[in-house]
């Protein structure tokens, strides 16, 4: 909240220039306001298909692959799994290949 911006322009323009969103928890322990923000991301998210990262964004070995308020956010939403790039090693892998053949191809 501190930082307010248009979270539709922003979701368009990442999906114009092929980029991912990160949804990070470490925000919803650090940032009062961040869940909501997070929604209304994910929300334009969905509806313009553009991809996700789920992380944990851990500063401390603890809170490593705790992710699970982002899951709760993408499945309370009904954001399509086929979406998140790194729901498993092999999605996570393709995207990564893809996009070294893309940034070769320049």
């Amino acid at each position: 909240e501190a930082f307010p911006f248009d979270h539709e322009k922003v979701v368009k323009a990442f999906k114009e220039y092929g980029k991912i969103v990160e949804v990070n928890a470490g925000s919803f322990f650090s940032r009062p306001g961040s869940a909501e923000n997070c929604r209304d991301i994910v929300r334009y998210c969905k509806k313009y298909e553009v991809p996700v990262v789920l992380d944990s964004d851990a500063h401390y070995c603890d809170l490593i692959g705790r992710v699970q308020p982002c899951i709760d956010i993408i499945e309370e939403l009904g954001y399509p799994e086929k979406l998140v790039v790194n729901a498993d090693v092999d999605r996570l892998c393709t995207y990564l290949e893809r996009r070294k053949e893309r940034i070769a191809a320049l």
